[in-house]
């Protein structure tokens, strides 16, 4: 009884371990002064996979915007990773209707780093981020 019982706990600490995740996805907007507030945080690890999920397939697509935004972003959003001290990835997001966003990884300022999301993608980041609260 007693082997059963230490396997059991031997099993639940291995699986808390591997699901838990040193990432954090921040999500922020800029306010009256042009400084971005971070004011909602995500620890899901399903999340966070997902949001990293969209952002690296739009790259991949490539599909640039036909206007580059000019005003600030809806929304910014950083995964930092608290046990490396890293930011993982940094994502501005612009809101054009409901259906479409534009985001821009990282901090460039060029045409290039603009990529436009479809609307399925654009839904499934809105569930994640809740870009319309």
């Amino acid at each position: 009884m007693l082997k059963k019982l230490v396997g059991i706990l031997v099993c639940a600490s291995f699986l808390t371990a591997c699901s838990s995740s040193d990432e954090q996805l921040s999500i922020g907007k800029y306010d009256n002064e042009n400084n971005v507030v971070f004011s909602d945080v995500v620890t899901n690890e399903e999340d966070i996979n997902q949001f990293k999920s969209i952002i690296n397939e739009a790259e991949s697509l490539g599909n640039q915007p036909n206007e580059i935004p000019n005003e600030e972003p809806v929304r910014v959003v950083m995964v930092n990773n608290h046990a490396d001290s890293t930011m993982v990835m940094y994502v501005s997001i612009w809101e054009i209707d409901d259906n479409t966003v534009v985001i821009s990884r990282g901090f460039n300022t060029n045409e290039d780093s603009y990529l436009l999301l479809n609307a399925d993608s654009t839904k499934q980041l809105n569930e994640v981020i809740k870009i319309n609260d």
